[in-house]
């Protein structure tokens, strides 16, 4: 079976949730059946690292720049580039189409399948309510609509996705997503204390994972660990970029300045130690689609206190303690237990259980399964006497 995957997403960014999953689980396909090929179309310049296995083939589109300084030359290398894709895509029979980021052809003829994460832009409008947002939804339900196939990698996903799409739910598949194996506890307390020595954290720290804009609540978590009474604990945050003007003033305006550190992106090596390192781990999102850093932290031992909305009770289950992400004060006296609780707590020792039920293999193994049924059913369909 050939597997053609759109790799839009290696051009729109660097390193992320979504390209991790695909990253991850299409460098293992090939592991269950030594007659999957897999085709990436990548954008010139991708700027994300790519999976990488032997089955696996990049091809390399020839798309037009589209950085011009006036609107017609812009727009006619859109419209080229567009003609080339549907030219390009419209000449492959054989095998199953699956995008990284919501894109489909209309000279498609293979069978498309669909991984939805998350459905944060219909579910928060007033985040999303830019021109270039409006476009991507309705983008988003035309690749919805054209699939034959949908994967949703959380049950409340799947249940937004059925209710607002109003699709039939035998159309919609359950994949949790994994935890890559390096994840893991560190018991080397050196190893530990050299670690921190060398990025030159001296305190406890409550770390934090993950993109900030809007529904991800970071502003509320600022105001929550101003109210911590421990002001010994230091706050350092991965992933995000650079804070914003807004964060800045808040930040500022509660004297959090020498208090919290930005380390940006940084390597899993690293990542791994920070989770280990921490006091506790804090998810203040008001929506998610799954959520890895979860899992990653589960894996590492790391206390967790989360919101209690969306998908995160079902991915973490009875392993974290879970606060309202709109109280501010019910968020503060959560995250104090679970720096209380500590590394030895309950929780914890659940959370090393509970993550061995979410892998990679896994993930790729019912991927593959999806394929399989709408590839056959696709054959079956065309061949209606086989």
């Amino acid at each position: 079976m050939k597997i053609h995957i759109d790799g839009i997403i290696y051009g729109l960014q660097k390193t992320g949730g979504i390209s991790r999953y695909f990253n991850e689980y299409l460098s293992l396909l090939g592991n269950l059946n030594d007659k999957i090929n897999i085709e990436i179309m990548l954008p010139k310049k991708p700027r994300g690292v790519l999976p990488k296995a032997k089955n696996i083939n990049i091809i390399f589109g020839k798309h037009l720049n589209t950085r011009y300084h006036n609107r017609v030359s812009r727009y006619l290398a859109q419209f080229i580039n567009k003609y080339t894709e549907n030219k390009y895509w419209g000449k492959i029979t054989e095998g199953i189409f699956h995008s990284t980021y919501f894109t489909t052809y209309k000279n498609l003829k293979i069978p498309q399948v669909l991984t939805i994460h998350d459905m944060t832009y219909e579910k928060f409008p007033a985040f999303f309510n830019k021109k270039p947002d409006m476009e991507f939804i309705k983008r988003k339900k035309r690749c919805v609509d054209s699939s034959d196939a949908i994967i949703c990698v959380s049950e409340h996903t799947r249940q937004d996705v059925i209710n607002y799409y109003d699709i039939d739910k035998n159309k919609v598949s359950v994949i949790h997503l994994g935890v890559n194996h390096n994840f893991k506890k560190i018991t080397d307390e050196t190893v530990k204390k050299n670690f921190l020595k060398r990025i030159n954290i001296q305190k406890p720290y409550l770390l934090y994972v993950g993109g900030r804009k809007g529904y991800k609540n970071f502003s509320t978590l600022l105001y929550a660990f101003n109210i911590l009474t421990n002001k010994d604990l230091d706050m350092v945050v991965v992933g995000g970029g650079e804070f914003t003007e807004e964060e800045n003033n808040i930040i500022n305006g509660l004297s959090l300045r020498n208090r919290i550190y930005n380390l940006g992106f940084v390597p899993d090596n690293e990542l791994i130690m920070l989770y280990n390192c921490a006091a506790a781990f804090v998810f203040p999102s008001l929506y998610e689609g799954f959520g890895i850093p979860i899992l990653e932290a589960m894996a590492c031992g790391t206390p967790m206190a989360l919101s209690n909305v969306s998908s995160l009770p079902e991915v973490a289950g009875d392993s974290a303690i879970y606060f309202n992400p709109r109280d501010i004060d019910d968020m503060a006296n959560k995250i104090r237990q679970a720096i209380s609780e500590g590394g030895n707590s309950e929780y914890v020792k659940t959370g090393f259980e509970r993550v061995k039920h979410f892998s990679w293999n896994k993930t790729a193994q019912e991927t593959f399964n999806v394929y399989k049924r709408v590839y056959e059913q696709h054959n079956n369909n065309n061949n209606p006497l086989a």
